[in-house]
């Protein structure tokens, strides 16, 4: 009868252990994994203007100097700089000659209740954004930056003169 006893108890804790390593290779990985930040592929310089057509907002332009970083995974960040030097962060995506683009206006306040102020843009480029090639010319439309607000958008990759030219730019 102990010997049966034992063999139960045996048994048991082995079909525990069966339970618990099945339980262990079924579960999905929680293990966190260090992000690395894709490598940057080129950085973009455009004329850019963006006029809000319809809204609250009718009639506001943005425009400037904008400068992006292109990543290899397609992601873009980087800056547009107005005229009188403001800057705007500007985040987004390419896939070829396609671009979405987010700019912050005004950055969310949560502690405020203030949830910001964003334009939402597509649009397409001539030519493939690449790390050799910034698009050329591009445009689209956008959404914000307040409800009902949406507008147009376009871009032109400035020339480098000094490579144009083969020598340095003046």
């Amino acid at each position: 009868m102990r010997n049966l006893m034992f063999k139960l108890v045996v048994f048991s804790l082995v079909l525990l252990l069966i339970g618990i390593l099945a339980l262990q290779i079924a579960r999905p990985n929680l293990t966190v994994q260090a992000q690395t930040k894709p490598a940057v592929l080129s950085t973009c310089n455009l004329d850019f203007s963006a006029t809000v057509r319809r809204g609250v907002s009718a009639n506001t332009t943005l425009a400037g100097q904008l400068s992006f970083d292109l990543a290899t995974d397609g992601s873009i960040t980087g800056n547009l700089t107005e005229k009188d030097g403001t800057q705007i962060a500007v985040a987004g995506q390419v896939i070829g000659r396609a671009i979405s683009v987010a700019f912050q206006i005004k950055p969310f306040d949560l502690s405020k209740g203030d949830k910001g102020s964003y334009i939402f843009g597509s649009g397409v480029a001539f030519d493939p954004i690449t790390g050799n090639d910034c698009g050329g010319v591009m445009g689209g439309t956008f959404s914000g930056p307040q409800d009902g607000d949406g507008g147009d958008w376009g871009g032109e990759q400035k020339p480098d003169y000094a490579q144009l030219s083969g020598g340095t730019s003046k």
